[in-house]
């Protein structure tokens, strides 16, 4: 099975780069939305008019297109230009025909009803006429037309717009069930009442920003439940070397004391876990190198230490004491980047990671990725910026080639 989120990736990106909205796209925008059902978990909109030649020669309207996930399945949505072209094209590629039922003209993962089509993606079935039926017939009340965001994904401001629910997109992650629960678990414990996510993109020659907020059942921020600090640029300074990766997280005396709170009544692990943590007063950081190796510094408040210190040489850290601060490394560091370059971006943080490309992750193609969480407005700001060694258009025949 591919990689679904590889695959949408591509799916997205191929339609949807380097996409400026005109005067014109609003209410081309609201008819898409109209025939999407308002309790959907993700949708995703912008403007394709810079594909014009390839889409046009598709029999594909280079206007707008949508993307949504509707229970577990991913649909793709715009419109037919030219209806013989597009048939013509889509029979030759599913090696299948068009077939008329009811006012739904279906041929394999592929729909068309006047002049609208609907993909349905990473399917080895065939799409529901019933289902896209459904959706030509919602009233206003029962589209994404009735959602508060529906507004801002109207105006398309960057060249991708989008909202999700947090647990259909948690659920969407390729991590086995422990791994989905830990996550939801860190989330509810950083975050006040996380319902749902906006997310804009914004592609450049050779970059990709991205920038998502967490927002409440009301529509306003996720209010942060521990204290919006800062990582301390100094702290990362003392750890010198080259490596892959860098994670770092500002964590204070009132986060410590909050999460020992939450874990005061647990047994086992946990419990033992709250006296551990005890001195932690500051800037955390992890540096990542080839085969396994490792470095990183915690703050301390300088008061019982021996416990962390303990647990780490446990763990077959080599551990020593620089002040208050405890340092940690396990092999051999080395690595493509030094980590001063993969800890720029991090200073006005709460939460940072930097990453060299990885394999998972468009492999050589990827240059650099920094994800950082700020405080914002009460809440948080997530950022994702992209760099890639090739330009962005490159990148997705790339990605496209990985998947074929």
């Amino acid at each position: 099975m591919r990689n679904i989120a590889l695959q949408l990736a591509a799916v997205v990106m191929t339609l949807l780069i380097l996409g400026s909205c005109s005067k014109n796209k609003e209410a081309e925008v609201g008819d898409l939305l109209s025939t999407i059902p308002s309790d959907v978990s993700v949708v995703a909109a912008t403007d394709v008019s810079k594909f014009a030649e390839d889409l046009n020669s598709k029999g594909i309207d280079a206007s707008v297109v949508a993307l949504f996930l509707e229970g577990q399945e991913w649909y793709l949505t715009g419109f037919v230009k030219d209806t013989d072209q597009f048939t013509k094209n889509v029979e030759q590629k599913s090696k299948a025909k068009f077939v008329a039922k009811g006012d739904i003209s279906v041929c394999k993962n592929y729909a068309i009803n006047g002049n609208r089509f609907w993909m349905l993606i990473d399917s080895l079935g065939t799409i529901d006429n019933k289902t896209i039926q459904h959706f030509c017939d919602l009233s206003e009340r029962q589209s994404f037309q009735s959602n508060a965001y529906s507004e801002k994904i109207l105006k398309l401001d960057h060249d991708i717009m989008a909202w999700g629910d947090v647990k259909a997109c948690l659920n969407e992650l390729q991590m086995d069930f422990g791994q989905k629960a830990m996550l939801n678990i860190i989330i509810n414990s950083v975050f006040s009442e996380p319902v749902s996510l906006v997310c804009n993109m914004d592609f450049g020659k050779d970059n990709i920003a991205c920038k998502i907020e967490l927002l409440n059942s009301k529509g306003d921020y996720s209010k942060l439940l521990i204290s919006p600090g800062k990582i301390k640029k100094d702290v990362l300074n003392g750890l010198n070397g080259t490596a892959d990766g860098l994670f770092a997280v500002q964590v204070d005396r009132k986060t410590i004391e909050m999460m020992q709170q939450s874990l005061k009544d647990q047994k086992g692990l946990a419990s033992l876990l709250s006296g551990i943590i005890g001195c932690v007063d500051g800037t955390c950081a992890v540096a990542l190198g080839e085969d396994d190796a490792l470095k990183g510094v915690i703050q301390t408040n300088g008061v019982n230490v021996n416990g962390l210190s303990g647990a780490l040489s446990m763990i077959g850290m080599n551990v020593k004491m620089d002040g208050n601060n405890i340092l940690f490394d396990k092999g051999v560091m080395k690595g493509k980047s030094p980590i001063s370059d993969l800890s720029k971006g991090m200073e006005d943080a709460l939460i940072a990671i930097s990453l060299n490309g990885i394999e998972q992750v468009g492999g050589n193609d990827v240059k650099h990725i920094l994800l950082t969480v700020k405080p914002s407005k009460g809440g948080a700001l997530l950022n994702l910026d992209v760099a890639l060694n090739l330009t962005t258009e490159e990148f997705v025949k790339s990605l496209l080639k990985k998947l074929d």
